[in-house]
């Protein structure tokens, strides 16, 4: 849900950490079923927080 996030992404503050500082990761996981792959990517909690902010990103568990 949405509000687990937030509640993940409120526990840092952001303005006052770094990059390497952050605790919090993200795995986005992508399925290619015409080639039958998966993709993953890890992302920082920093970078998906920075996204939600710029673009309006929904983040979801």
């Amino acid at each position: 849900s949405i509000e687990a996030i937030d509640g993940f992404l409120s526990i840092e503050d952001y303005d006052k950490t770094t990059e390497e500082e952050d605790p919090i990761s993200v795995v986005t996981l992508k399925k290619d079923l015409k080639m039958f792959r998966n993709y993953a990517r890890v992302l920082s909690g920093r970078h998906v927080y920075q996204n939600r902010e710029d673009f309006g990103f929904e983040v979801r568990l």
